[in-house]
């Protein structure tokens, strides 16, 4: 708060310098007066201007309306000061609301100031200006704060000099007359309530219950935030379809010491008073309400305007009693006021925030509630665990307590203030963790983050955007949290060496990185604990402590400056690697985290490094990418050179495993860190770094369907691994090229690499380097050699080669190569049309790759399964989910297998008899083929094209035949047998309809008769059907 008294200047020009010193101290003793009332703190005295602040060194829940209270005070003080020539004097009066450094004393006694280093003395200092004489302005974070507490005047945006965006400010015209604190704060819209369906039936069953005559009370307790006036809203919501009187007592943090002001200002709100018009309006209005309820004037209304201090000397005898008696009078007329109330019409009384209540109020509630039972009254009193109620046995009397909300009612809650739309899982996450189940928190923090710029809105929900920052504790919550931690100014330390440990911390290491010890450590532990600040479990020094929210520990953190932070990072650190080396082993990012905020950036960067592999070696891809985020981020911190570059290489090469476990091979963020992995491979990498970046581009370029770039990368790190003498990666390599030589339709030669791959493989050496790839290759070759050697046409060795790779991957437990093997079973087993199978393996594929966060495999596994239901479910219905399921499988970046899956969704069409969108499939198919070369479903292409044609009402058989005759031919070409027998069998089939069955027979037999195993497949089923007319093709 900035003051500056209007006029200074001429004032000072007219008069003796010793009676401009008197005005100055006058004015400054007016100022300092009411700033102390309300426990502000004079932080400089500059001539004619002063500044205070409100929060230091002691925190309230309200600085804000603190702040303006004195403001208006100031005003009305010095505007009753004057000059000795008789001049009235004004002030202006500016309030800014933000954060500053504190810093140390300066001076002493009444001339003693403290710094504060901030931009908002700075705005408080320009609002000033923009006041009238005798007025307060205020920003729009304070407004903000202050909600209706105060009627206020907008006085527009104003550019200020210093400040690069316009600033909204309102002029404080007067206190507001709201009913209560809730009235004031959330008259712009109640959210939903959720999970208070047992409190509100309680609540409407004592109302039912008051309005037939048989009064009751009850008490609601719970912490600020739960949601105590919320649910005394919807009890007054609800008593508004009968008619009845409504009678609002609001208790003050201002007004503890002051006897009487809920009740006696709920009066001068009931009867109209207005605080400028005169006492014997006043005094009309007061008697006016007493005979309205039936009472007498003269016998009340002298003892209730005393207490309302209104003059009434001129209309009733003096009260001739002593101060007790007449205090008793008082509370006597009081409750049968009250009680004259409720006769009329049923009364429904709240009375919100009783740990703020006065004695002598409190005294007038405990009679209403001994004559609450004979009235029809029901009286509702809300108060904070610190109220310690009075009348626990007293008779009708319920007590509830509102706990938090469970974790799915949060999200309802999240859900709900954020319009109806999703947010992204990790600030849900971020929210729910922060809030506890709080409405309050969950409201402010939910509000703070659609505010914050993190989000934007994308159709029904929000996105995250890049550079997302940490989620700031909502202005609407700081004076609260930081109320309750000042309390207890004296333990402060220790709560703040917890927060900098973080929301739970061990006894043990408190005590190592505290200064106290011992029976004052324990002492400053029980009062945070009696606080309700921290939870204890277990007994110390084995104890471990927990903050009860996560936003108390977020404000405790945040109370220190940034170097006392940095030292006590630095120290917990130390103590942690050197007195507790295992919790630095097995949890790596406790470390870095402390390194970071210690400002030792590479070693926090290492630390991450080492987080993000573990994690990555338990298949936790998802965590492991988080840790390595952070790390990226560190290093970037960093000054440029090779000891950075290795660093940040180790970093993306694990990255880049992490990515191709979730988004996948193709996604643009692995193929980002791969391709930066590879330029610094190619500067300050070893061999084995540089090889394993190759493997990730080779996976990278094959995915993407850019086969002969693969094909190139493929042969070079085959080339390197043999200069090199490195087994690992020759039995990459090899594995690489076999994938290559399968898209390029090659399969002989693919099988012949895939098992020089495989006889290499040693489960110890290669079985670790799963994490790092992403996959496990002895998984990845022998699923490929799987698909290869059905199209060979030697079906049951394929399903045997499937087998391996799942068993296998089940023994590594590496979850995503457990996913990738049961995604491949099911391609195997669409390709054999075995849809029963395809639908054991793609649903287990689909549960797993959700748990991994998988989408590349989800999204493939999906397509499968739709797949596999053709037959089962009518094609106009199954073609929507295709093709829904192949456009999210692309939406990952992968193109692999894109023109099989067109294919198969062309034949789709087919089923549906709708030939020509069939054929518009197909010829997307070609494009595809022709850019990519991935060519192993070739064949199935052209196949699958004749059908189409001949699927058309005039049957194009020519062009069919010729369709399948290319199938056949391409197929054989390939090696690709399992395709030129279906192929055949469907001529063969067209054939016999034209008269030439006998070719057609010919045709089936002599592909048939090249197959020695397999022999129960759906396809040599098929053919034996063409063979030998009648044998079923089940």
């Amino acid at each position: 708060m900035f003051c500056d008294l209007v006029g200074s200047t001429e004032i000072s020009a007219r008069l003796d310098p010793e009676d401009m010193r008197d005005v100055i101290r006058a004015y400054q003793d007016a100022c300092s007066g009411a700033v102390a009332r309300y426990e502000g703190f004079v932080a400089r005295f500059m001539g004619d201007g002063i500044l205070a602040y409100f929060g230091f060194p002691r925190a309230h829940e309200d600085e804000a309306e603190r702040a303006i209270r004195s403001g208006l005070d100031i005003v009305d003080a010095v505007a009753k000061l004057e000059t000795p020539a008789r001049r009235k004097l004004a002030v202006r009066v500016g309030i800014a609301t933000g954060i500053v450094v504190v810093g140390d004393l300066i001076g002493q006694g009444p001339g003693q100031e403290r710094d504060v280093v901030g931009e908002t003395p700075n705005l408080a200092a320009r609002l000033q200006v923009l006041a009238a004489p005798g007025t307060v302005v205020i920003a729009e974070a304070t407004m903000r704060l202050v909600g209706r507490t105060f009627d206020l005047a907008s006085l527009g945006v104003h550019a200020l000099k210093g400040f690069e965006t316009p600033v909204p400010v309102w002029s404080v015209l007067r206190d507001a007359r709201t009913s209560t604190r809730f009235e004031a704060f959330r008259s712009h819209g109640l959210s939903p309530m959720v999970n208070r369906e047992r409190e509100t039936a309680l609540l409407r069953d004592r109302w039912q219950r008051s309005r037939n005559g048989e009064g009751h009370v009850v008490l609601i307790s719970g912490e600020a935030g739960i949601g105590k006036s919320r649910i005394v809203a919807a009890l007054a919501e609800h008593a508004t379809a009968s008619p009845h009187v409504a009678i609002r007592y609001q208790c003050s943090p201002h007004h503890v010491n002051n006897a009487l002001y809920p009740i006696l200002s709920e009066i001068g709100r009931a009867a109209g008073l207005v605080d400028d018009e005169s006492p014997t309006a006043k005094l009309d209005k007061l008697e006016g309400i007493l005979v309205r309820h039936g009472l007498d004037a003269r016998e009340y209304a002298p003892i209730l305007a005393g207490a309302l201090s209104i003059p009434a000397a001129d209309r009733y005898p003096p009260i001739d009693l002593t101060a007790a008696e007449q205090k008793e009078r008082t509370i006597s007329a009081l409750v049968v006021f009250f009680a004259a109330r409720a006769r009329r019409v049923p009364a429904l009384a709240l009375l919100e925030d009783a740990h703020w209540i006065d004695p002598t109020s409190l005294v007038v509630l405990g009679r209403l509630f001994e004559q609450v039972p004979a009235l029809s009254a029901l009286i509702v009193v809300t108060a904070r665990p610190e109220f310690i109620s009075p009348w626990e046995n007293q008779a009708n009397l319920s007590a509830l307590h509102l706990s938090p909300l469970p974790k799915d009612e949060t999200t309802a809650m999240v859900h709900g203030v954020a319009g109806g739309k999703a947010l992204p899982a990790k600030i849900l996450e971020e929210i729910i963790v922060k809030t506890d189940g709080v409405p309050l928190f969950v409201e402010e923090l939910t509000k703070t983050v659609m505010e914050s710029g993190l989000l934007r809105e994308e159709g029904d929900s929000y996105q995250l955007v890049s550079g997302r920052t940490p989620i700031a504790i909502p202005s609407t919550l700081q004076d609260s949290l930081l109320a309750r931690l000042d309390r207890l100014n004296s333990v402060k330390d220790i709560a703040q060496i917890g927060a900098a440990i973080g929301r739970e911390f061990s006894h043990r290491l408190l005590e190592e990185v505290s200064s106290m010890r011992g029976a004052a450590l324990m002492d400053a532990l029980d009062k945070l604990i009696a606080a309700n600040i921290i939870h204890r479990n277990g007994d110390p020094p084995e104890a471990v402590y927990t903050f009860k929210h996560a936003l108390l520990r977020d404000s405790a953190y945040q109370l220190m400056i940034r170097g006392r932070r940095r030292d006590v990072h630095r120290s917990i650190v130390r103590i942690l690697e050197t007195r507790f080396p295992q919790i630095v082993e097995t949890q790596p990012e406790i470390a870095a985290m402390h390194h970071e905020h210690g400002g030792n950036p590479a070693r926090a960067a290492d630390y991450y490094r080492l987080a993000g592999s573990r994690a990555a070696a338990r298949s936790a891809n998802v965590e492991a990418l988080a840790y390595l985020n952070d790390g990226l981020r560190v290093i970037e911190t960093l000054p440029s050179g090779a000891e950075r570059d290795r660093l940040e290489l180790q970093v993306q090469l694990l990255r880049a495993g992490a990515l191709r476990g979730t988004k996948g091979y193709s996604a643009p963020e692995t193929g980002d860190a791969i391709r930066r992995a590879y330029t610094l491979s190619q500067s300050v990498g070893e061999p084995a770094q540089l090889l394993l970046t190759l493997a990730g581009l080779y996976a990278y370029h094959l995915v993407h369907s850019e086969t002969m770039r693969a094909g190139e990368i493929a042969e070079e790190l085959l080339t390197l691994a043999r200069q090199q003498g490195d087994t690992n990666y020759i039995m990459i390599g090899l594995r690489s090229i076999g994938c290559v030589q399968f898209q390029l339709g090659h399969q002989t030669a693919a099988l012949d690499h895939f098992e020089q791959s495989l006889s290499l493989y040693d489960p110890v050496a290669h079985g670790p380097l799963a994490s790092s790839f992403g996959l496990d290759h002895k998984e990845v070759a022998a699923s490929f050699r799987s698909t290869t050697l059905w199209l060979l046409g030697r079906p049951a060795q394929a399903e045997a080669s499937q087998q391996e790779a799942l068993s296998h991957a089940e023994s590594l437990k590496h979850l995503p190569s457990i996913c990738q093997a049961l995604i491949y079973s099911a391609l195997l087993r669409v390709l054999a049309r075995d849809h029963p199978g395809v639908i054991e393996s793609a649903t287990q594929g689909i549960h797993l790759a959700r748990r991994l966060s998988f989408d590349l495999m989800e999204h493939g596994a999906s397509f499968f399964l739709a797949a596999a239901r053709r037959g089962q479910v009518p094609p106009e219905e199954l073609l929507p989910v295709m093709l829904n399921a192949a456009d999210l499988w692309w939406a990952t970046g992968a193109r692999q297998y894109q023109g099989y899956v067109l294919t198969v969704i062309a034949e789709t069409y087919l089923d549906a008899h709708q030939p020509e969108k069939g054929l518009s499939v197909v010829a997307q198919a070609k494009e595809l083929l022709e850019a990519t070369d991935e060519r192993w479903a070739e064949a199935e292409l052209y196949r699958v094209e004749g059908m189409l044609l001949l699927a058309f009402p005039e049957r194009r058989i020519a062009e069919g035949e010729a369709c399948l005759r290319k199938a056949i031919a391409v197929a054989r070409d390939r090696a690709a047998l399992s395709w030129e027998l279906r192929a055949s069998v469907d001529l063969a089939r067209l054939l016999g309809s034209i008269g030439r069955a006998a070719e057609g027979k010919a045709l089936v037999e002599a592909v048939y008769g090249r197959f020695d195993e397999g022999f129960d497949s759906v396809d040599l089923a098929a053919a034996r059907a063409i063979l030998v007319p009648h044998t079923s093709t089940a």
